[in-house]
């Protein structure tokens, strides 16, 4: 049985990014870019005020208060060509205009009288106050590497900035999600009092999603080994298949049998952790497959820590396994030795100190502790107990 980070290791290995696409670059939030951007032009692209005031000489202004003649008003996006700024002179000027030639400071409209024609400048300014300089926030030619990135809000506007106008991103992978088990209700069936509701494949394409997948529903598949290899060997145009249920040794378990039944090929096919032990990965004719075992907290799990680092991956990022926090231990646990524990907690922020409450029972039947939880602690494999107050990796989900 292979540990959940050499899971992790073969499922970047096995999966590879999809191709890329041109995206105007207002869609691209979320998106990972592919490839690199030269800046085409200077931000700003000339000498400009930080502020309201008056574009003056500081020389003008040494002996406070300034009587200066304004020559007019400069607002911001107009060209200042020819307009230059001579001794006693100044020009009003607004936030983000261009500094005009002989200017080398500018007054704050506050330390003044606001005058028209004449102004007064209340205090002296030294030479530089309120200007930013050409290409300070950004150069012409400058590389902005964000290659393997999602694509935030602020590195979008970075990009604008820079002249970008539209984005190379990778492909957003096509994620079949099915469930297995004649005890289960598809949503045709839901008011069928007598099956259990199909609440896993809600949460899988919640998370595909989030990862910046395109999760798309295939519904329940009953336990019948022909009818899940006919619906497995159907599946087209997809970039990955997520199965839950099915996948471990029962005499109906028959996603763990389609290696025998249709020749899919697993990688590996148990991982040494708690919850998701018989979590599975594998390929069917270059189809990536993960098939998740049925109880809601293995599957949304397994969801979060392995099919959202699929997801990443095939779209080309560079990080993919979700980053864990230190946290520190807010009550005693006890587990077996031989497995990787991943117990739901609950992180509180104690007096600057991130604490970790575990749920009271890690039973992985128990769905409602997802909901009262927002983090998976990572206790290793060779350790059974941990006192209050020992430091553990919390993964964060919500």
């Amino acid at each position: 049985m292979i540990t959940p980070s050499e899971a992790l290791s073969i499922i970047q290995d096995k999966i590879k990014p999809l191709g890329v696409e041109s995206i105007p670059l207002i869609n691209a939030c979320r998106r990972v870019l592919a490839a690199p951007f030269l800046s085409r032009r200077s931000v700003p692209m000339e000498d400009s005020s930080a502020m309201d005031g008056y574009a003056v000489r500081a020389e003008d202004t040494l002996n406070p208060p300034a009587k200066l003649k304004v020559l007019g008003v400069i607002p911001a996006g107009s060209s200042v060509e020819g307009v230059h700024i001579g001794k006693g002179e100044c020009c009003k000027i607004m936030t983000g205009a261009f500094i005009p030639s002989g200017s080398d400071a500018v007054a704050q409209k506050e330390f003044t009288d606001n005058g028209e024609d004449l102004v007064e400048i209340k205090t002296s300014v030294p030479s530089g106050t309120h200007i930013r300089l050409a290409g300070e926030n950004l150069a012409e030619g400058e590389l902005l590497n964000f290659a393997g990135e999602r694509l935030t809000p602020f590195t979008m506007s970075r990009l604008v900035s820079a002249g970008a106008i539209y984005a190379d991103v990778y492909r957003k992978p096509r994620v079949a999600v099915l469930s297995t088990g004649t005890e289960i209700a598809p949503p045709a069936e839901y008011d069928n009092l007598k099956k259990m509701l199909d609440s896993n494949s809600p949460a899988v394409m919640a998370i595909a999603e989030e990862a910046g997948g395109i999760p798309e529903y295939l519904g329940v598949i009953p336990d019948d080994q022909k009818k899940l290899a006919d619906a497995l060997l159907s599946l087209k145009g997809f970039d990955l298949a997520v199965v839950s249920g099915g996948i471990s040794v029962g005499d109906f378990d028959f996603m763990s049998r389609m290696h025998e039944a249709i020749n899919l090929k697993w990688h590996f096919d148990k991982v040494s952790q708690k919850p998701g032990k018989p979590f599975s990965f594998g390929e069917l004719n270059g189809l990536p497959i993960m098939a998740f075992p049925g109880n809601p907290v293995s599957t949304v799990f397994c969801a979060f820590l392995y099919m959202t680092a699929a997801i990443l991956r095939l779209q080309g990022a560079n990080q993919c396994v979700c980053e864990p926090e230190s946290a520190v231990l807010g009550e005693k646990i006890a587990h077996k030795k031989g497995f990787v524990n991943y117990d739901r907690a609950k992180l509180v922020n104690e007096n600057g100190i991130l604490t970790a409450y575990p749920y009271k029972t890690q039973s992985s039947g128990i769905f409602f502790s997802l909901l009262a939880c927002n983090a998976f602690l990572e206790i290793p494999s060779e350790i059974d107990v941990l006192a209050k107050g020992e430091t553990v990796k919390a993964y964060r989900y919500k």
